[in-house]
């Protein structure tokens, strides 16, 4: 799993295109195509940014109303299982936060 104080910044090797609120992603090594949800698509964008991991789920977290029943701890939980997949199939680079 990813240090939650990283930063991830989207491979040199990838293409980006907005699908509605979807995101279609190209791994051009690969040749690869993933396809992101509105929530995946928004992780994406803030990726853009350059921000923590922590940061990433901090603004997931302010920006959609969570069922009640889900915990910080799951919300990180879950981001962090994004970005996993996103770096497990090198469409992500994750490096120490400075």
């Amino acid at each position: 799993m990813l240090p939650i104080n990283s930063r991830v910044t989207i491979s040199p090797t990838v293409v980006s295109t907005k699908a509605g609120e979807d995101t279609l992603v190209h791994n051009m090594i690969t040749q690869q195509l993933y396809r992101l949800n509105d929530i995946g698509t928004r992780i994406w964008e803030l990726i853009d940014d350059g921000p923590t991991i922590d940061m990433i789920v901090g603004i997931i977290g302010a920006e959609y109303k969570l069922p009640d029943d889900v915990t910080p701890s799951q919300l990180r939980d879950d981001v962090m299982t994004i970005l996993a997949d996103l770096h497990r199939h090198d469409l992500v680079v994750a490096s120490p936060s400075s």
